[in-house]
């Protein structure tokens, strides 16, 4: 199987078939990168801890991975 994840749309195949998902507009990131500016420019409290970061990290490692193996790889946020 193979999974596509282009902006607003996500594509999955398995088996020969496609299955194409649209998604609404996600703006995680954007809004994450924003807040830490906050942070960073008035001191504020960031409220992901350095936990939940590494755990964020441990997915897309995961991610890249699976991609590179072809196999299921299971994200290790042990920590």
């Amino acid at each position: 199987g193979a999974l596509r994840v282009l902006r607003g749309l996500v594509e999955i195949t398995r088996d020969g078939h496609t299955n194409a998902i649209e998604c609404p507009k996600f703006d995680g990131v954007e809004r994450e990168l924003a807040a830490f500016a906050q942070v960073i420019r008035h001191g504020d409290t960031h409220f992901n801890p350095p936990e939940e970061a590494l755990c964020d990290l441990a997915v897309l490692h995961a991610m890249l991975e699976s991609g590179r193996s072809g196999m299921a790889v299971s994200p290790r946020c042990d920590w």
